[in-house]
């Protein structure tokens, strides 16, 4: 594993994607600007 990176012991919920994903659509993510932003399912 990557220094500094953790990752969560349960698979996220397909609404807990959703709410990233909406997130990040919004007015309120305006200056989150060449990120990467990782919401995965995957384990």
């Amino acid at each position: 594993m990557a220094q500094g990176l953790a990752f969560a012991s349960t698979a996220a919920e397909p609404a807990e994607i959703g709410a990233a994903a909406a997130f990040l659509a919004s007015d309120d993510a305006s200056y989150v600007t060449g990120q990467c932003c990782c919401a995965s399912t995957a384990g």
